[in-house]
């Protein structure tokens, strides 16, 4: 089973090479995209150290490819990835510095891609699980827990918010919108079939995990730990003010929020409070390998943890 890595980053360089190097034992290709002074909305944003961060990742077996491409728009950046990593082979070709099996093997599309944003980053030890999972039951889309942070890596959201993307997708889907599926005609379909007919289901995809065609990975074989909200006032400012998601509701609450912010507060999210009820503390020793053992900017993790996991 062929598996490429789909990453679209826009100024991640505290996170890139964390998120990278915790995948790159277990995927065939890492494919890289960002706007690099572009943001979706096509305005101008300034570019932060993610390239140069990109380029000093070890790469022996030559796996990572960077693109720098203002595309406008976030769905359409990882359709373009997805479908540019494929090079048919229809004419004769002979290679005058690589063996054929190399040559094979680099031309032949995945039989999955793996979507990550440049903030997310998975625990190595989980990886082996998540791929036998995915190998076992072979669904079109593998939906996967992201453990949200705030703050810094050391204080979780608490109690969990459900948050889940499509973390591995099949050969052919493609995003409709920001990181939401496009369902083929004949799915969405049924999907109207079973609402028409039976109104009171109220989850007409938990009838299709049936078929295998959408699946949610079970948290004990593993999850992604997301930063969207780990970082100093200058990062968080940057990205709520710069995003594609901005709301005139974060300019009340990175003041009054982010900047006063207590591990005793409660409702913290930016735009639906109670999504955030809390949080819960995380010794730096309890988190995976792969966020633990890097290297962080002051405020980013705690180096001198406390001993219990209190939750607030």
């Amino acid at each position: 089973m062929k598996i490429s890595a789909i990453i679209v980053a826009l100024n991640e360089a505290e996170f890139i090479q964390a998120c990278v190097k915790a995948i790159y034992p277990f995927v065939d290709s890492i494919r890289i995209q960002t706007g690099y002074d572009r943001s979706w909305s096509g305005s101008m944003v300034k570019p932060d150290a993610t390239i140069q961060k990109i380029l000093e990742i070890p790469d022996q077996d030559g796996k990572i490819s960077l693109h720098i491409s203002r595309i406008p728009d976030e769905a359409i950046a990882r359709n373009w990835l997805m479908r540019s990593s494929n090079y048919d082979l229809n004419h004769r070709h002979s290679s005058t510095s690589s063996n054929q099996d190399q040559i094979q093997n680099f031309c032949e599309c995945a039989d999955y891609f793996w979507i990550i944003d440049g903030d997310e980053i998975y625990d190595p030890l989980t990886i082996p699980n998540i791929l036998n999972y995915l190998n076992v039951n072979k669904p079109s889309i593998l939906k996967i827990r992201g453990v949200n942070y705030f703050k810094s890596w050391n204080y979780e959201i608490s109690p969990s918010d459900g948050f889940f993307q499509a973390g591995l997708i099949k050969r052919g889907m493609l995003f409709r919108e920001n990181r939401n599926l496009l369902y083929p005609q004949i799915w969405q379909q049924l999907m109207r079939i079973i609402n028409n007919k039976y109104w009171k289901l109220k989850k007409p995809v938990d009838f299709l995990n049936s078929f295998g065609i959408d699946s949610i990975l079970p948290e004990e074989i593993g999850v992604f730990h997301h930063a969207s909200y780990v970082g100093s006032d200058a990062r968080i400012e940057k990205k709520i003010f710069n995003g594609v998601h901005y709301d005139e509701r974060m300019n009340d609450w990175y003041q009054n929020v982010w900047k006063k912010w207590t591990p005793e507060m409660q409702n913290i999210h930016p735009i639906h409070p109670s999504n955030f009820l809390g949080v819960k503390h995380i010794p730096t020793s309890d988190l995976p390998s792969s966020i633990k053992d890097e290297e962080w900017d002051v405020g980013y993790i705690e180096r001198h943890q406390k001993s219990s996991n209190q939750v607030f």
